[in-house]
């Protein structure tokens, strides 16, 4: 049965901290990064295979292969999920994709996002996509890597 390790919000996807501590924080057998673009970009898809760790697979999904994926009991893998955003988690809650924790990391300000929080921005689709998630029972813990202390999202945004 597949297990779901760790999820992570981060806009650069795999880089520096999700290798060097991200991975040996958590067990995990396969990183599951989720985005609906970057799944039809061959040369970004292999750039990134070329940064994960041996004996780590990864797998790049829209939201509707993720949603098959997560919730078959078809394999064993134990799943480090990446997306850029909240929108594709909160697409998998709303198909009975059930989530505990996210672990928040970076989302750079752009022509859509505005900064609500050190290193962190959101647009006001992925700030209403927060609310949701916290409002469902979903943990959001903002924390860079593992050794940081942990702030809660729901008591930065209201």
């Amino acid at each position: 049965m597949s297990e779901i390790s760790l999820i992570r919000i981060d806009d650069r996807l795999i880089h520096g901290q999700v290798m060097t501590r991200w991975i040996k924080h958590v067990e995990t057998t396969t990183i599951l990064i989720i985005d609906d673009d970057l799944v039809n970009d061959d040369f970004m898809v292999s750039v990134l295979e070329m940064s994960v760790p041996k004996g780590i697979s990864l797998k790049v999904v829209d939201v509707s292969s993720a949603i098959t994926t997560l919730s078959t009991d078809a394999d064993n893998e134990k799943y480090l999920i990446l997306t850029k955003g909240p929108n594709p988690l909160l697409k998998l809650v709303q198909n009975n994709i059930p989530l505990k924790n996210i672990i928040l990391g970076g989302m750079g300000v752009s022509n859509i996002r505005k900064n609500f929080y050190r290193n962190l921005a959101a647009s006001e689709e992925e700030m209403a996509s927060f609310k949701t998630l916290i409002q469902s029972g979903i943990c959001i813990k903002i924390q860079a890597i593992p050794s940081d202390k942990a702030v809660n999202l729901s008591s930065i945004i209201k």
